[in-house]
C-alpha cells in the first residue's frame, strides 16, 4: 500500500518498504527507515510511491552474487572511508559539510538499521555548475546573435559582397555557438514535455525541416515583411533558413516546374539585383526573430522565478524539481542528444547506416550552403562536455567528478578517455565540411561515427546506474 508522494514524505509506507528490498539499481540504498522518513529525506535515500504499483524484484543485485554475508555488511562503512580519505576531493565546503553530517549519520545508523551512501560531490555545487555552464554559452549566443542581426540589417541597408561576407562571417561565428548550446537541450530550450522546457530551440534552428522551395516562395512574395511572419512554419526560419540566403547565389529554385513561383513567372521575374535585395531583407527579418529567441533564452533562464533557479534549489523548495536527483537527470538528458543527433542524423545518415536507403545520403548533410558538417560535429562534443567533463564558469565541475564522488573513479576516467577518442576522430577528418571526406575518406567519416557511439553508449550503460539518475532519452538508431 502506498500513502502517495505527500505522505511517504513523512511516514514510510508498505509499499516504500518493499522497494528497499527490489533488486533494481534505482531502487538500491533507499528507504533505509522503518516508521519515519526523515532519516532517508535527511540522506537524499527516500524514494516515493505511486497508486499505481511498480514492477518489483527482490533480491540482491546481479553484482552482490559471490559476496559473503560479512562484506555485504562491511561494504558501505569501508566505501565511507574511502571516500573519507579523499576529502581533498570534496573541497572545503564540501568536507565541512560531511564533517558535520557524520555524527547525525551515526545517530541514523541506530534508527534505519542501514547506511545510506554519502556522495563524494556537493550536489548543489554540481547544479550550480551545470547551471553556470548553459548560462554561460547560451549569453554568448546571445551576444552573437546580436552581432547576427547587426550585420544583416546593414547587408539588407546597402546589398553588396563586403556587406554579405560581414553577415556571412556573423552568422558562422553565431551558428558555432548555437551548435554547442543545443546539444544541452535541458530547460527552456528543450521540448515542452521536458522539465522547464519552452521549445526555443525549434525557434531557432529547426533542422534537418528547413524546407529550401517553401523559403523561396517566401522571396517571391515577401511573405518576410508580413505582421505574420513570426508565426510562420519553422522550416522558413531560423538559422537554417539564414544559411541558405546568406551562403546561395546563384539563381535556380528548388521548386518544380508547376509550382506558382514557376508556373506564374514570378521566380523568372526577379532579375539578380533584385534577388539579391530579398534575400538580404528576408535574411535581416529572421536575424531579428534569432535575435528575439536568444534574449528570451537567456531571460528564461534568469531570475527569481528562472530555470536556473528551479535547478540549483532543486529538494530545496524548486518549484519544478521535487528532488536533486530529478534535476540532475534532466541536466543528463541534456547531452545524450549527442546520440540521436549527432550521431544518428549529421553522421548516421549521410553514412547510410541509418534513416538512408542507399549506400550513403551525402544530401543529408547538414550546412550544404555553409559546408561545416565537420565543424558542427566538433562544436556539439564542446558543447557536451560542459556537461560531461565541466566548463571554466562551472569550476570545471562535470559528470566525471559525480562518477568519482559516487565511488567510480574508473568510470570517470573511461569516460574522459571516450571523449578525447571523439574529438580526436572528429579533428582527424580534413576541412571544414564532410562532402568531400565522405566521398574520398569515408573511412575517417566512419572512424568519426564510431568514436561518438562508444561514447554515447558508454554513457547510457554505465552513466545511470552508479549516479542514480534514469534518463528519459530513447536509444538512437545505431544501437
Amino acid at each position: 500500500r502506498s500513502y502517495g508522494p505527500r505522505g511517504e514524505r513523512w511516514l514510510l509506507s508498505p509499499a516504500q518498504h518493499q522497494v528497499h528490498h527490489s533488486s533494481a539499481a534505482r531502487h538500491q540504498d533507499k528507504n533505509c527507515g522503518t516508521v519515519f522518513a526523515v532519516w532517508d529525506r535527511l540522506f537524499g535515500t527516500l524514494y516515493t510511491t505511486t497508486a499505481t504499483p511498480e514492477p518489483l524484484r527482490f533480491g540482491l543485485r546481479d553484482d552482490s552474487q559471490g559476496q559473503r554475508g560479512a562484506s555485504l555488511l562491511l561494504e558501505p562503512f569501508a566505501w565511507l572511508v574511502a571516500r573519507w580519505g579523499r576529502g581533498a576531493r570534496l573541497g572545503a565546503t564540501g568536507a565541512a559539510r560531511w564533517g558535520a553530517r557524520l555524527p547525525a549519520a551515526a545517530a541514523g545508523l541506530f534508527v534505519t538499521g542501514c547506511v545510506p551512501i554519502p556522495r563524494g560531490l556537493d550536489r548543489v555545487a554540481m547544479l550550480e555548475a551545470f547551471s553556470a555552464c548553459a548560462t554561460d554559452v547560451n549569453t554568448q549566443f546571445q551576444v552573437s546573435a546580436d552581432a547576427l542581426a547587426a550585420a544583416t540589417r546593414a547587408y539588407a541597408e546597402a546589398p553588396s559582397a563586403e556587406r554579405r561576407d560581414a553577415a556571412r562571417a556573423a552568422w558562422t561565428q553565431a551558428f558555432d555557438l548555437w551548435q554547442q548550446a543545443e546539444i544541452l537541450r535541458f530547460g527552456p530550450i528543450a521540448e515542452a514535455s521536458a522539465p522547464g522546457g519552452r521549445a526555443l530551440r525549434e525557434q531557432v534552428y529547426a533542422w534537418p525541416g528547413t524546407n529550401r522551395c517553401l523559403i523561396e516562395e517566401q522571396i517571391v512574395t515577401r511573405g518576410y515583411e508580413a505582421a505574420s511572419f513570426e508565426g510562420a512554419p519553422t522550416s522558413v526560419r531560423g538559422l537554417g533558413a539564414l544559411e541558405f540566403l546568406l551562403f546561395f547565389t546563384e539563381r535556380t529554385n528548388a521548386c518544380p516546374p508547376d509550382h506558382a513561383v514557376n508556373a506564374m513567372g514570378a521566380w523568372a521575374s526577379l532579375d539578380a539585383a533584385e534577388l539579391e535585395r530579398r534575400r538580404a531583407a528576408y535574411a535581416r527579418a529572421l536575424a531579428e526573430q534569432v535575435s528575439a529567441s536568444a534574449r528570451a533564452l537567456v531571460a528564461a533562464w534568469a531570475g527569481p522565478a528562472g530555470f536556473s533557479r528551479a535547478l540549483t534549489t532543486a529538494g530545496r523548495g524548486s518549484a519544478r524539481f521535487q528532488t536533486q536527483r530529478d534535476a540532475l537527470s534532466a541536466v543528463a538528458d541534456g547531452p545524450a542528444h549527442l546520440d540521436t543527433d549527432t550521431k544518428d542524423r549529421r553522421l548516421g545518415t549521410p553514412l547510410g547506416i541509418v534513416g538512408c536507403e542507399s549506400e550513403s545520403c551525402p544530401e543529408a548533410l547538414e550546412s550544404p550552403y555553409a559546408a561545416r558538417a565537420r565543424l558542427n560535429v566538433r562544436n556539439n562534443l564542446r558543447g557536451a562536455r560542459r556537461i560531461l567533463l565541466g566548463c571554466p564558469a562551472g569550476g570545471d565541475l562535470g559528470l566525471d567528478d559525480m562518477l568519482e564522488g559516487a565511488g567510480a573513479p574508473s568510470l570517470a576516467q573511461q569516460l574522459r578517455t571516450r571523449f578525447a577518442a571523439a574529438e580526436a576522430a572528429v579533428d582527424a577528418v580534413e576541412g571544414d565540411g564532410l562532402a568531400r571526406p565522405l566521398a574520398s575518406d569515408r573511412a575517417r567519416v566512419l572512424a568519426m561515427h564510431s568514436a561518438i557511439r562508444e561514447l554515447t553508449s558508454f554513457m547510457k550503460m554505465e552513466l545511470t546506474v552508479p549516479l542514480e539518475l534514469p534518463t528519459r532519452r530513447v536509444a538512437g538508431g545505431t544501437d
